[in-house]
């Protein structure tokens, strides 16, 4: 989003792993906002596919894989 200079996935791509997750049930759109929740089963399928571990007060986005930078 630009208006919080924040990294993100745009375009065909992020559009296609949000649809992905919605039908993997692993996240929730939330009423009325462009926000969107992650669930438990999308926990486990966000570590499972793609190494990231989220926190449970969904804050914190933690890799699994050790950092290359060196």
């Amino acid at each position: 989003d630009w208006s919080e200079r924040l990294d993100h996935i745009g375009g065909y791509l992020g559009a296609s792993i949000l649809y992905w997750l919605i039908a993997q049930k692993a996240i929730v759109k939330i009423d009325r906002s462009r926000a969107v929740r992650v669930t438990v089963a999308g926990r486990t399928l966000l570590e499972k596919s793609f190494d990231l571990r989220i926190s449970v007060d969904g804050n914190t986005i933690t890799s699994l894989q050790p950092s290359a930078v060196g």
